[in-house]
């Protein structure tokens, strides 16, 4: 229209019927779906990568011959005692049970000839449920955990020589997370699993393989993560796309292979060593492996304990193959398991500690609710947790450490301050399901204005699986970028163990290639501990940034509901601890006097705190399970308790006859022994020998009743432990308002055991506490005794004036004013109407028979001995006094006679001498630095060490002080 014309366009005069590559735009989700093809293992596997990462493989006889010794009753053997029994043949297709059984495999392991030279072999073992393999020597080697997950364990090169190596596999009849029917951990567990032995096998890895199939996980995630209209995203998801298609195209060779690694080098770096963190780039993300263990939850307690092994050796193999990692692991109880049970792997952590690998963390007991115990509990939490920290590892903890827990209390900031602990982390805090926590990291202060710099994973889970999208929430998540942007990410199994594995480790190489290569994904940095970040932390704080402060209590609504019933829990906690507190105090008291029968008492108090912060989960649990019937344990636990303290009210004199006896006996023969030269002169030494073995006849005499009421203490406690699972299981079924099955009864017996072996911990401390009470009524005695006190009088307050000539001879040094001494429950005086003047510079001799009172006047003059009539009146209370026995000190014989450390104190050395040669002293031997106290004045003759001790008081009259001593008794 318009009258216009249009210019003529070429046009083509044929075109291609198929295009050479596609056109148009991608379909995002059927590419998106693609990636799950690649790895998948299912109906597309053969066409996938997974195949050429396990290319060869070899199975059953001869490679691997089975064998099996099932121990009876549920029992958990040691290795030696396992071992030690006949073993018979098995192979792979039989099942193993029931729910909580044990079961030992001795492995007969021959590498075939067409594997010896392979790069990496593997054992591959999966039963679908936990494991431990052990070498012949008794040493845990590595955790399994079964069902696909860390069920592959490297074989050692020495494997390869083509003979036949022995091994051990302890299995454990439970997955991680226990029993549970269905995966439900709310209900009860099935006590009839079977666990059915899936794979035995030596397998080839392809580590290449390997390392691609790490490689386009990342990257998947990655296309998966970013923002979808992003440019890293679409390149991400490119880049999966062609590493598909060179692999599909030649058929997935090992070429192919090696190009496909290629291609994904180009978008993560070179990330097959620790040295992709060795950039200088900042880092906001700081990783750490960790691995949280309940102490309590989904599985029989003895099976924690074998948890930790499992666990701490896997991560023990990980730190020599990974040298960035660092892993973390609080809760003493467990590392004292790990030192008692499994001695080996203990040694493997403390090395690991030492090279600053492996730290211990936390500095509490066990990582322990915070509302429901006491302050005292939560005291005792830090000073068992860091003292044992401190004696094996020789340091204390400086965070923390608390992922796990239903409430924070406002207490935590004062004592973690007192134990030394500046920095907390936690994390469940995140998962506030009404009121969202609104800080990431913050000041906690506490009531009295104690605070610690606190850290929430900002990962919202102390579990994380290294994937991308956990570095990426450490960001996006993070609720105090405004203040300071760095975290901590908390990665590893949890909960049930396991910790770390190297898929994890793996993962965050990839992770920081992709922020340092393409960008958009936050730094993360491997290689620092917790304690770095909260120093980092703490320095930016020193220089002026400003955290947000929270008073008071972390309330953790998620939970609330866990405490409403355990008002009566909290109260029972709260009188044991006051009770245990009561009696390790005087146990304290007591063992400084004695010894010989109290020098345990102590430790064994520590043993029974450690449990009783344990016992209140016990019982809540237990509650949970058989409701109101839970208290059929606490009333025989009354039971037994009366019956123990009836043994305990005939313990203590029995104790003390025993106490007593062992008195007598040590008495004569310290006695004896002093006497020794004379015993020998006048030939008695048999007639000694024989008053010696009487009286150790009558010590076993007067023990042979202590002990059979220990007997009787020990019978009573047990008890305890035999008749309540019966009592209690019996009473639920005849009474309890739902019905008994198996779940029910194998649950709360297990539970029953938690409750009844503190229980018998008491039941066996109480006895032998009050046994002791024999032993404190010594100390009682000495303590009631009154105070010394020196009732003599000055001169100068009795005469109302102050002697100033020191020269004169007539002025009075003792008085005595009709002076009267009467020995404890006499009836007649030793010494009456005394009075007495004596001047000074006199030197007056008292004489008289043997028992007449001399060396009581010169004790009362002394002030050594207080009149029970009359008055003693001194010019000077500075008195040296030599008695009739000998004492000599533990010094040299020249330090004795000076009265200080010659090297110490200045000293009249003219004085000195005029006393050597006063007291015939000999000074070439006498004043030999070998004599001295002890084996050294043994060589002293009784005239000799009667000198010397003369020698001591006089040289007393220029020491002890600067005008010296006014007065010296000869006794």
């Amino acid at each position: 229209m318009g009258g216009g014309s249009h210019p003529s366009m070429a046009s083509a005069s044929t075109y291609p019927r198929l295009a050479a590559k596609p056109v148009g735009k991608q379909i995002h989700k059927i590419y998106m779906d693609r990636l799950r093809q690649f790895t998948d293992n299912g109906q597309y596997r053969n066409q996938g990568l997974l195949p050429k990462i396990e290319p060869e493989r070899a199975s059953g006889q001869p490679h691997i011959k089975l064998e099996v010794y099932s121990p009876p009753d549920l029992s958990r053997p040691t290795f030696k005692d396992a071992t030690s029994h006949d073993f018979r043949p098995t192979k792979v297709g039989e099942s193993f049970g029931p729910s909580w059984s044990t079961h030992w495999f001795r492995v007969h392991l021959t590498v075939p000839s067409s594997l010896a030279d392979k790069d990496h072999l593997e054992l591959h073992w999966d039963a679908n449920n936990e494991g431990l393999i052990w070498n012949e020597k008794g040493e845990p080697l590595q955790g399994l955990t079964g069902g696909g997950e860390r069920v592959e364990w490297i074989l050692p090169k020495s494997f390869r020589d083509g003979k036949e190596h022995v091994f051990y596999i302890e299995m454990a009849c439970n997955g991680m997370f226990g029993n549970a029917p269905g995966g439900d951990s709310i209900q009860p567990p099935r006590p009839d699993r079977y666990f059915q032995l899936q794979q035995a096998d030596i397998v080839s890895i392809n580590l290449e393989a390997r390392a691609l199939y790490i490689d386009f996980w990342i990257i998947g995630d990655a296309a998966r993560e970013f923002p979808e209209d992003s440019w890293e995203a679409h390149e991400a998801l490119q880049i999966c796309n062609s590493i598909m298609d060179t692999f599909i195209a030649a058929g997935g060779s090992t070429d192919c292979i090696t190009e496909c690694r290629k291609i994904a080098k180009n978008y993560l770096g070179d990330v097959d060593s620790a040295k992709v963190y060795d950039s200088d780039e900042p880092a906001l993300i700081t990783a750490i492996g960790n691995c949280h263990i309940d102490t309590c939850w989904l599985w029989p307690w003895a099976e924690t304990k074998r948890k930790v092994a499992r666990s701490w050796s896997n991560q023990c193999n990980l730190l020599e193959r990974y040298p960035e990692h660092r892993f973390v692991a609080s809760q003493a109880q467990q590392f004292k398991w790990l030192e008692q049970l499994y001695p080996s792997v203990f040694d493997r952590v403390k090395s690991k500690v030492k090279e600053g690998t492996f730290q211990p963390i936390g500095g509490s007991w066990v990582e322990h609710d915070t509302n429901m115990p006491s302050g005292e509990s939560l005291v005792r939490q830090f000073v068992y947790g860091q003292r044992y920290f401190e004696s094996r590892f020789g340091q204390r903890c400086n965070t923390f450490w608390l992922p796990d827990t239903f409430g924070y209390s406002t207490q935590l900031p004062q004592i973690c301050r007192l134990a030394g602990m500046t920095r907390f982390f936690t994390q469940k805090l995140s998962w506030n399901n009404i009121n969202n926590f609104p800080h990431t990291t913050f000041n906690w202060v506490a009531l009295d204005g104690s605070q610690v710099v606190c850290h929430m994973t900002p990962a919202e889970t102390y579990t994380a699986e290294a994937h991308f999208g956990d570095v990426r929430r450490s960001i996006t998540q993070h609720k105090s970028m405004d203040q300071d942007p760095t975290s901590l990410l908390a990665f590893g199994k949890g909960d049930g163990g396991g910790g770390p594995t190297w898929q994890h480790l793996e993962k965050l190489r990839r992770c920081r290639g992709i922020s340092d290569k393409v960008g958009l994904l936050p730094r993360v940095k491997m290689g620092d501990s917790v304690d770095d970040f909260f120093a980092r932390l703490e320095k930016r704080v020193e220089e002026g940034l400003e955290l947000v402060t929270w008073y008071g209590e972390l309330y953790f609504e998620l939970h609330r509901g866990t405490y409403t019933t355990q008002a009566n829990n909290k109260w029972n906690n709260r009188k044991s601890e006051i009770m245990l507190h009561d009696i390790e105090y005087l146990a304290t008291l007591a063992s400084i006097q004695d010894v010989d029968s109290l020098g345990n008492i102590s430790d064994m108090f520590h043993e029974a705190w450690s449990q009783v912060l344990e016992v209140g989960i016990g019982v809540t649990l237990l509650a949970q399970q058989i409701g109101w019937f839970c208290l059929v344990p606490l009333l025989l636990i009354s039971g037994c308790s009366n019956m123990t303290r009836y043994v305990a009210k005939n313990l203590r004199p029995k104790q003390h006859a025993w106490n007593k006896a062992t008195q007598d006996r040590i008495n004569k023969v310290v006695s004896i022994l002093s006497s020794i030269k004379i015993v020998k002169m006048l030939g008695l030494t048999e007639f000694v020998k024989s008053q010696i073995s009487d009286s150790r006849h009558v010590e076993i005499e007067a023990s042979k009743d202590m002990r059979w009421v220990s007997v009787l203490a020990n019978a009573s406690a047990n008890a305890l432990g035999l008749f309540t699972p019966p009592i209690t299981v019996i009473l639920f079924a005849a009474f309890g308002k739902s019905r008994l099955d198996a779940e029910t009864a194998y649950t709360t017996l297990a539970i029953l055991v938690m409750v009844t072996h503190p229980a018998n911990m008491v039941m066996t401390i109480v006895p032998r506490a009050i046994a002791s009470l024999a032993s404190f009524q010594r100390i009682q005695d000495f303590i009631s005794k009154l105070h010394y006190q020196d009732s003599r009088l000055r001169l100068r307050q009795t005469k109302g004036a102050i002697v100033d000539d020191v020269s004169r001879t007539s002025q009075p040094a003792i008085e005595l004013d009709n002076v009267e001494f009467k020995l404890a429950d006499a009836t007649n005086a030793v010494l009456e109407h005394i009075s007495l003047r004596i001047d000074r510079g006199s030197i007056v001799i008292c004489t008289g028979p043997t028992g007449v009172g001399k060396s009581v006047l010169a004790l009362a003059i002394a002030g050594e001995v207080t009149p029970s009539k009359g008055s003693i009146s001194v010019i000077s209370k500075s008195t040296a006094l030599c008695v009739q026995s000998a004492w000599l000190s533990g010094q040299s014989v020249s330090e004795m006679i000076r009265g200080f450390s010659s090297s110490s104190v200045s000293h009249d050395e003219g004085w000195y001498r005029q006393v050597l040669e006063a007291c015939c002293i000999d000074r070439e031997i006498l004043l030999d630095s070998s004599t001295s106290s002890g084996s050294g004045h043994a060589r002293l003759s009784g005239g000799q060490k009667q000198r010397i001790w003369a020698q001591q008081t006089l040289g007393l009259c220029k020491t002890v002080s600067d005008k010296g001593a006014k007065m010296v008794w000869l006794s």
